[in-house]
């Protein structure tokens, strides 16, 4: 019951004013009883004089009740892991292998929430750039982000994020196997040089192999043996036990390591 200023009339200075509303139904937005709503509120409003003369009149008041509040949403992302020795193709990167991100979700009004996720990944090879091709098969960190929202029935949500982290390390170094050319005899010529360029000996050839990657890259480094120099002197030398005869000296230098050799050519005669 609502009390007003009493109005005034003709013969009664003080009639009896009475003012009263009813709340209809609720019209809740969800379809159920959860959330925003709406509902009317009849006024009516009646005045009586002491001579029992009354009026009445009537007005309606619409509300609308709003849940604008967001759900409260955690996270918790499966466990991330180590790998060492681990290949690429032989990691089950599959949901069910890995894991599903987990959550807790409540709301202020909503008890069933609509909760839904998708996820991302990423591949970062880590082989410090040298021999990288196109495939997956060496070291590499595999990220996988959750996407995670809850919405109540009223349209309100919330997002979060959390990532998942795999890293596989491949610490076995290829084995390769290293196959020679024949060998060859060269001719030293009128300057007493030989050519020995692998273009003309021939060529070493090598094959590889690795526990992760198929297409393993083999470099060639040739370590060139310089043309033999010679170096002749001619003289003579004396033996107390006979005559005397030429004598020839030969330097000969290979590589990096210098070789000297004194030969000595003597006719002994009694």
């Amino acid at each position: 019951m609502v009390s007003q200023k009493r109005p005034t009339v003709d013969c009664d200075t003080n009639p009896a004013l009475d003012i009263s509303y009813v709340d209809g139904p609720r019209t809740y937005a969800c379809g159920e009883e959860v959330g925003t709503y709406t509902f009317t509120r009849s006024w009516t409003a009646t005045v009586t004089d002491q001579c029992g003369n009354s009026s009445s009149d009537a007005c309606d008041q619409m509300f609308t009740v709003t849940d604008s509040t967001a759900p409260d949403l955690t996270l918790d992302c499966p466990n991330g892991a180590n790998l060492v020795n681990v290949c690429f193709a032989d990691v089950d990167t599959s949901l069910a292998a890995l894991g599903e991100v987990e959550w807790m979700a409540t709301d202020n009004c909503d008890e069933v929430l609509d909760v839904s996720y998708v996820y991302s990944d990423v591949v970062e090879f880590d082989c410090s750039l040298v021999g990288v091709d196109a495939n997956p098969e060496g070291s590499y960190n595999f990220v996988r982000t959750f996407t995670v929202t809850a919405e109540d029935c009223n349209g309100n949500s919330t997002t979060e994020v959390c990532t998942q982290t795999i890293n596989t390390f491949d610490i076995t170094a290829p084995t390769i196997e290293l196959t020679c050319p024949d060998t060859a005899t060269i001719q030293l010529d009128e300057t007493c040089t030989a050519d020995a360029d692998p273009s003309i000996t021939g060529n070493a050839f090598a094959t590889a192999m690795d526990n992760c990657d198929s297409e393993v890259t083999i470099t060639y480094a040739i370590q060139m043996v310089p043309h033999h120099t010679c170096v002749v002197r001619v003289g003579t030398s004396s033996s107390g036990l006979g005559r005397l005869q030429p004598w020839t000296t030969v330097a000969t230098r290979r590589m990096k390591a210098v070789i000297k050799s004194l030969l000595w050519k003597t006719t002994l005669t009694l």
